[in-house]
């Protein structure tokens, strides 16, 4: 799913401003018992870090602290990646992320599984 620079969500669906440039991607992956999350920032802040937060609809959304702080470490370009694993919200069936840092909220689009 693509990132984009969104203060705007709903939980069903993630991001809800997404008119504007992409800021990278994210692959959600479900393992079973948890969602694994693979982000890659884009031209984002530089020299920034970016706490991952994992958002599960309905159950999960919205989460009161990241589930791994400073995940994301970009460079001077701007561009950096990161890995987090959750435990998945039994009665989820939406998932998306937000990256937080660097005077950015950057969330993605949410996907089913």
């Amino acid at each position: 799913a693509p990132l984009f620079n969104s203060n705007g969500y709903s939980c069903p669906g993630g991001a809800t401003e997404t008119g504007g440039m992409e800021y990278g991607t994210v692959t959600l992956i479900d393992t079973g018992s948890s969602v694994e999350v693979h982000a890659q920032v884009i031209v984002g802040t530089i020299n920034s870090s970016y706490d991952i937060w994992l958002n599960q609809d309905p159950g999960g959304c919205p989460q009161g602290s990241p589930i791994e702080p400073g995940a994301i470490v970009t460079d001077s370009n701007g561009n950096g990646t990161g890995t987090a694993t959750a435990p998945k919200v039994t009665s989820a069936t939406n998932y998306w992320i937000s990256a937080v840092g660097g005077g950015q909220v950057l969330r993605s689009t949410a996907v089913s599984f």
